[in-house]
């Protein structure tokens, strides 16, 4: 019955085939939009409960400079529309405390990238950005420090005599090593349910509509089949090859344009933090 109903499903004509196909597109659509949904509700819940290392609060620069810790000045600068996550920092002692995705401190004169930031620095004028970044570039900075593969980083490494001369710089001996402030965090896990259940609903009803496509047809081979002695269990297998053929094809389908979207636009989820 297996090899009877692939046959039927697959080698009936061109109706059939065209039955088939609109069933997996319908399956396939619903795949994808499925896929998407769970994707940025997994980006987001990665996101939001990464460790905030630019949430870290540092105390005044005492008047005498300490040998331990480091002097820290965090800053947002713009580059046409993007923003730039800056960060001056100079070591104060041997054991510094170190921002995430680097393994040492940058040295005066030098500073580390994000990978975003350091393909940007290569495809536009020095005067326009590279510039504004002291000394050379000495490293990448890693995802650890970063949202997102798009994000715009960078240590600059100072002296403590030169970054203590400007304004804004503190004091800090330990980097915060918690997840931001969350604010809308529970609105946005609720957002993302319903938008589940809204993309599950159409697709359902997508569905639906696909496989009742020539119904009638489909009953005149199922009666067809009980007059030369096909059995209820006959017709059950039949018609459930049919349904698996179709759902498996367009879950693949639905797969690889899920998988083609995101490599496309490899998509980035802005966190916001309070």
């Amino acid at each position: 019955m297996l090899r009877l109903g692939l046959q039927l499903t697959l080698r009936s004509g061109r109706e059939a085939l065209v039955r088939l196909l609109i069933t997996a597109a319908a399956v396939a659509l619903g795949v994808a939009m499925l896929l998407g949904v769970l994707a940025e509700f997994h980006a987001f819940e990665a996101n939001a409960y990464q460790q905030c290392w630019s949430c870290t609060q540092g105390n005044s620069v005492p008047t005498a400079l300490p040998n331990h810790g480091e002097l820290w000045n965090n800053s947002v600068d713009f580059y046409q529309g993007q923003t730039i996550n800056r960060l001056d920092v100079a070591a104060l002692g041997p054991n510094a405390p170190l921002p995430p995705g680097i393994s040492q401190l940058p040295a005066p004169g030098t500073y580390y990238a994000s990978p975003a930031l350091e393909a940007l620095l290569r495809t536009v004028p020095a005067d326009e950005l590279g510039d504004r970044f002291p000394g050379r570039l000495a490293g990448t900075i890693g995802q650890a420090a970063l949202n997102g593969t798009n994000d715009l980083v960078v240590y600059v490494g100072y002296t403590p005599a030169a970054l203590n001369n400007i304004g804004g710089t503190s004091w800090v001996t330990s980097i915060y090593t918690g997840a931001g402030q969350q604010i809308f965090t529970s609105f946005f896990k609720v957002a993302f349910y319903i938008g589940v259940i809204a993309v599950l609903l159409p697709m359902l009803v997508l569905i639906s509509t696909a496989t009742r496509l020539a119904a009638d047809r489909r009953e005149e081979r199922f009666a067809a089949l009980r007059l030369v002695g096909g059995t209820p269990a006959d017709i059950r297998v039949i018609a459930s090859v049919e349904s698996v053929v179709s759902a498996f094809g367009g879950a693949v389908a639905g797969i690889v344009i899920f998988l083609l979207v995101r490599r496309k636009h490899g998509g980035r989820l802005v966190l916001l933090r309070g």
